[in-house]
């Protein structure tokens, strides 16, 4: 579970400075984050913000329409009864930035349940769960969860501000 050890604090030569005292880290959720793609199959809108009802977050609504606000168009704001699993589904693979507002769920049992709760319409459960995200043909140069429960992983406590 090497995706839990803080590789920026690790000590670094007999002085024992951590690692990003004296580098610049980046992290990548797999190899395949750094194949480019290009061209044709590039997102032609700039941000998609949503905030789901159900996740009853007092200021989700105002971050999405701040995110969206800050960014040319085209842009979409999915809030409220709007933000379905459905509709992201569906204009998720046009946008090169996405912004999901709302609760996240850990499963440590088999994590590829794991997901984001949205709203239910359009056939789904209003769940999107990791294996769901994985087929996704996305194109997105930046995501965004501002979530609960982001952070977590087997054996980690629960903390943070925004949990239920």
């Amino acid at each position: 579970m090497l995706h839990h050890l803080p590789f920026a604090l690790l000590p670094r030569g007999p002085a024992g400075r951590p690692l990003a005292a004296d580098f610049d880290l980046a992290f990548l959720p797999a190899a395949g984050a750094l194949v480019l793609s290009g061209g044709a199959n590039r997102p032609t809108g700039t941000v998609l913000a949503l905030a789901p009802a159900s996740a009853h977050l007092r200021w989700a609504p105002e971050e999405a329409r701040a995110v969206v606000a800050a960014h040319a168009g085209p842009r979409r704001l999915l809030l409220g009864a709007e933000a379905t699993e459905a509709a992201f589904r569906d204009a998720a693979p046009g946008y090169r930035l996405l912004h999901l507002a709302t609760h996240s769920r850990w499963n440590r049992v088999n994590p590829l349940l794991s997901g984001l709760e949205l709203e239910t319409g359009g056939g789904e459960d209003g769940r999107l769960e990791v294996h769901e995200i994985l087929d996704l043909e996305l194109a997105a140069d930046l995501v965004a969860l501002s979530a609960c429960e982001t952070a977590l992983g087997s054996g980690l406590p629960r903390r943070g501000a925004g949990g239920r």
